[in-house]
């Protein structure tokens, strides 16, 4: 999803993780994408955040949503001094929590880095809906009709570059999918 917010004379780009062909798609319908801070896409890979489109958004601050010593190496070199020529540029990695308020007129940005919490926390989550995408990390899922079969289940789509995968359960019943994992070549990577 890709969305543009205006409150007053401040507009915001949150971009999420659309890619190179994504920005060319948006530039090419006429959508006016010019904003005051750019939520970089794809978490400032080489897929996205072309030369064209950061000149046409024209931001004055960029945050880049990224995990610190990330596998992936973003945000890449080439996409980090593109967004720096042009804008100031806040990371999660480097910032922490990176919060903006606005009043219409003018805006601040406050950011906050924390300590890792060196404890950790076990959540219990119940739900009905098998199509809930908000459970949050280490959470124990209780479904309702579940099935220990792998009938139905389908891999529709895997795209490496743009980094996803598309799981499809074709069958009439929800799977619980407890233990799966998906794992890339090598087994460098775990999901």
């Amino acid at each position: 999803v890709v969305l543009k917010i205006i409150y007053g004379e401040v507009s915001f780009l949150l971009m999420g993780d659309a890619g190179l062909e994504a920005e060319s798609s948006i530039m090419a319908s006429g959508y006016d994408v010019d904003a005051d801070i750019l939520k970089v896409g794809h978490h400032g890979s080489t897929s996205g955040s072309g030369h064209s489109f950061i000149k046409a958004v024209n931001p004055k601050i960029s945050i880049i949503e990224v995990g610190a010593d990330n596998d992936y190496g973003h945000p890449h070199a080439e996409v980090l001094q593109r967004l720096q020529s042009a804008s100031t540029v806040y990371r999660t990695d480097q910032h922490g929590t990176i919060t903006i308020t606005t009043d219409g007129s003018t805006y601040t940005v406050t950011t906050k880095k924390t300590a890792p919490n060196k404890t950790s926390t076990q959540t219990t989550v119940t739900t009905t809906d098998a199509t809930a995408t908000s459970i949050p990390e280490n959470a124990i899922v209780a479904p309702v009709e579940t099935s220990t079969s792998d009938e139905g289940i389908e891999i529709t789509g895997l795209n490496l570059k743009d980094e996803f995968v598309n799981i499809k359960n074709s069958g009439s019943t929800s799977i619980d999918l407890t233990g799966w994992q998906i794992k890339d070549e090598g087994d460098k990577h775990t999901y």
